[in-house]
């Protein structure tokens, strides 16, 4: 990863995914968004990658900058990124809305994300339940799933789960 440039604001503590840069706060969905892109663009037929998050510190003229990996679990939603699809119906009421940590066969549309780009959005918990299954309901102060199937497309839960997800184009 190229990080010239990306380590070099002067007043820069700490780059992570909220960060300041000389003042300018970066909004967290692109962010995630960029993550995420770059999350799928290093992956080989693996359910985990490694992302990074780079801590700066100055000390007298030097600059040490200190690498921290963080696995990333990828998982994949067959289907189109349209927000019917990413919202749960009446028979996901006891699975939740469901993600696989398969990738779809070749010419199966879907969307793929991270339970960990899920998870950070706080407005959604997804987990793994079974060998190849993770589970994505609201957070508590978002409501119950049922809250969200009767609410349909446009609860909140549904864009947030939009906002973090991209069109599958294989590998």
């Amino acid at each position: 990863m190229d990080t010239s440039g990306f380590c070099s604001y002067p007043n820069v503590k700490e780059k992570t995914l909220n960060f300041t840069c000389d003042g300018l706060s970066i909004a967290i969905s692109a962010m995630i968004t960029y993550a995420i892109r770059h999350v799928i663009q290093q992956a080989e037929n693996t359910a985990t990658v490694e992302t990074w998050s780079f801590i700066s510190t100055k000390s007298e003229e030097k600059e040490d900058i200190i690498v921290q990996t963080k696995k990333q679990t990828i998982i994949y939603r067959y289907g189109g990124s349209n927000p019917g699809n990413l919202t749960p119906k009446s028979k996901d009421m006891f699975t939740g809305l469901s993600f696989s940590l398969t990738p779809p066969p070749p010419g199966v549309p879907a969307v793929v994300t991270t339970i960990e780009a899920l998870n950070a959005t706080g407005m959604v918990i997804a987990f793994q339940d079974k060998p190849n299954h993770v589970c994505v309901i609201p957070a508590p102060h978002m409501g119950t799933l049922q809250e969200w199937i009767e609410t349909g497309s446009s609860h909140p839960c549904t864009w947030a789960v939009k906002a973090v997800v991209i069109k599958w184009g294989g590998f």
